[in-house]
């Protein structure tokens, strides 16, 4: 926020526009008093002031407020001397006003102060409005990216154990396979040594006869 009264208040003093240098001083100051820090509100309340001082013809509106309010900013940190000072400058400026026109434009003045008030208040509003959806994109791209990553987590682990499980069943069918061919081996042998044996016999009960 201080950033952009800031900038509003450089502009103001670019282009000359008063109203908006007050604005943006009297904002700022206010800030900086509630933040308790005194020097830089009574820095932007003396600078404003000393800019109006030096105007031709004086705004005596706005320098019965701001010497108001340095005066109640004085009074917070016990410096009664330069209060009462800002206090009497603040009644002086306030006869002024008793001139009709000083009045109207006080008045004036001050429904423009309301107005850009609110001009403000919205922009901010629009502004955390534009905040909160960009967040809201984010957070939805960010939900997107994790349900994708979770997805092709999971698929990868999918394949992997199928990938596994044929392994497993391959090697399986390898040991049935190696496993019957040495059976049928063994088998074989067997058949092989008793026709051997056979053989033999029938060669002995030859020799016998």
């Amino acid at each position: 926020i201080i950033n952009n009264i800031l900038l509003a208040k450089k502009y103001g003093l670019k282009t000359k526009e008063k109203d908006i240098i007050f604005e943006s001083n009297t904002l700022l100051s206010s800030i900086y008093m509630d933040e308790k820090n005194y020097s830089e509100a009574e820095k932007m309340l003396s600078e404003a002031i000393n800019y109006y001082e030096k105007e031709t013809p004086k705004n005596f509106y706005s320098l019965y407020n701001l010497y108001e309010i340095r005066a109640d900013l004085f009074s917070k940190i016990n410096i009664l001397p330069k209060s009462y000072a800002d206090l009497q400058k603040s009644i002086e400026n306030y006869k002024q006003l008793t001139d009709e026109k000083q009045m109207e434009y006080a008045n004036l003045l001050e429904a423009k102060f309301d107005a850009k008030n609110k001009e403000e208040k919205i922009s901010l509003l629009e502004e955390k409005n534009q905040k909160q959806l960009l967040f809201n994109i984010l957070l939805f791209a960010f939900m997107v990216l994790l349900l994708a990553r979770t997805y092709f987590l999971y698929r990868n682990y999918r394949i992997k154990i199928k990938l596994k499980e044929e392994i497993v069943q391959k090697q399986y069918l390898e040991q049935q396979k190696l496993k019957t061919e040495q059976e049928f081996a063994k088998l074989k042998t067997e058949h092989m040594q008793k026709e051997l044996m056979a053989n033999t016999l029938q060669i002995e009960r030859k020799n016998e006869v």
